[in-house]
């Protein structure tokens, strides 16, 4: 999957993500690749996540069976106008 280019968006974008222990997506506007694994990334309701390390291949991304989204980062992204897009490590 292509990623959007960050000055050609008409709105902003955000990126579900499950951080490092966690078992919930959180919305981040840090795009894919931009932190290093293990990094703090800020999400949309105001809490901070660690950025997930890359999954060697073959090896399937852990966080690809989570779908639970966040209910505060949903709110502010759908207040705000952001397109979202799913992403694993």
């Amino acid at each position: 999957m292509e990623l959007p280019h960050p000055y050609r968006c008409e709105r902003p974008v955000a990126y579900w993500i499950v951080g490092l222990a966690l078992f919930l997506r959180h919305a981040t506007p840090s795009r894919p690749g931009a932190l290093p694994g293990g990094a703090e990334a800020a999400t949309l309701c105001g809490s901070r996540i660690r950025i997930p390390f890359e999954t060697p291949p073959p090896r399937r991304p852990r966080s690809a069976d989570i779908s639970a989204r966040c209910p505060g980062c949903a709110d502010f992204a759908a207040e705000h106008g952001y397109d979202l897009i799913t992403w694993d490590f």
